[in-house]
């Protein structure tokens, strides 16, 4: 700091520039809370103050939030609400409350907005290509193919004692719909071994669907308004297919809302 005072004043007339006090900036990391001092300048000429120190400073408006705090800031609220995301942050830096619950809301939105947009110039940029035919997707084998759902290798045992005694109340581990689903299959079909029964799940018939709706809000600057990303995934015996969008101010009480605001529900025309 000391030697960007002496280049500042260095670049001005001689006994012009004055030091005129210290200003403190705050800044947030993971190890906690820093706090600057930084030197004030004055020209008498033109009643012009200035800070050199912000020359080696990101642009802030007030406290300054580094770039590793910011990323935990945006992991944590993926598993957690914002208030205990706020609690671990203060865990983490030995500093409680080091950054609010509305900071950290407001990093996250302003972190997907990027995010957004990148994307939205990459898949711009894509489009302007003329060999799209001739391009072929990255894919990495999976070597390791995933576990099928079902319940521990562990219960096996416990389930074949409960098969066999005709108990109406599944083993501990086991839920009662996974249960039920079992002692149906093994009267339709004693022959079932129980292997198959260990990933027994509900199957959809030819004429079912199946439509799991899901989404994602973040508040925004409007009083009681969310900013919403809908994910739908629907589901047939023939396959499956992912639909997102997003979706426009959802109330925070949509008895409160205008009429012409309230949120029906409906999913957005599909993006990918």
């Amino acid at each position: 700091m000391r030697a960007l005072v002496a280049r500042q004043c260095a670049q001005m007339a001689p006994a012009v520039v004055h030091q005129d006090g210290q200003e403190t900036v705050t800044v947030a990391s993971r190890f906690g809370l820093l706090h600057l001092s930084r030197q004030v300048c004055v020209d008498p000429r033109i009643q012009s103050h200035t800070l050199p120190g912000n020359a080696v400073l990101p642009l802030h408006g007030g406290m300054i939030i580094t770039r590793g705090l910011q990323e935990l800031a945006c992991l944590l609220p993926q598993e957690l609400s914002f208030e205990p995301a706020a609690r671990l942050l203060g865990w983490q830096t030995c500093k409680e409350r080091v950054l609010c619950a509305t900071t950290i809301r407001s990093l996250v939105r302003t972190h997907g907005q990027i995010i957004r947009q990148a994307e939205q110039a990459e898949v711009a940029a894509l489009a302007q290509r003329d060999d799209l035919t001739t391009l072929r997707p990255q894919l990495v084998p999976v070597t390791t193919p995933r576990r099928r759902a079902g319940w521990p290798k562990e219960l096996s045992a416990a389930v074949n004692l409960a098969l066999a005694a005709g108990a109406e109340r599944p083993p501990q581990g086991i839920r009662q719909a996974d249960w039920e689903r079992v002692l149906d299959a093994r009267r339709q079909e004693a022959s079932r071994t129980l292997e198959h029964l260990r990933h027994l799940g509900p199957a959809l018939e030819p004429d079912q669907v199946l439509l799991t709706i899901d989404a994602v809000l973040t508040r925004t600057p409007r009083a009681h308004q969310f900013e919403e990303i809908r994910t739908a995934r629907l589901t047939t015996a023939e396959g499956a297919r992912c639909l997102s969008g997003t979706g426009g101010g959802v109330p925070a009480d949509p008895a409160r809302a205008h009429p012409a605001e309230r949120w029906t529900g409906a999913l957005p025309a599909a993006t990918g």
